[in-house]
């Protein structure tokens, strides 16, 4: 139990830190692998984000049984970021 409650402190500890910026930085730098990588292919952002709502769509991405509400905001998600982020990404 003090382990464990060790820890939570340190989970805590890093969060006051600002861990989870970094955490950010990580996902926003896969979004922008995600983006260069489509962007080599030849792809639009539209295109992009068809691919991702079929890689839901057939369990390729995402738990086996995440449920549509929860697939929708996690797409909605990515729109968001790809488009955010699509004028910024070079080849």
């Amino acid at each position: 139990m003090e382990d464990f409650s060790a820890g939570i402190q340190r989970l805590l500890d890093l969060k006051e830190q600002g861990i989870s910026g970094y955490f950010n930085e990580v996902i926003e730098n896969r979004i922008c692998q995600v983006i260069k990588a489509a962007k080599l292919q030849g792809q639009t952002v539209e295109a992009t984000i068809q691919t991702l709502e079929r890689f839901y769509a057939e369990g390729l991405m995402g738990e086996i049984d995440m449920n549509s509400e929860y697939r929708e905001k996690t797409l909605a998600a990515w729109r968001y970021q790809l488009e955010r982020l699509w004028s910024e990404v070079n080849e």
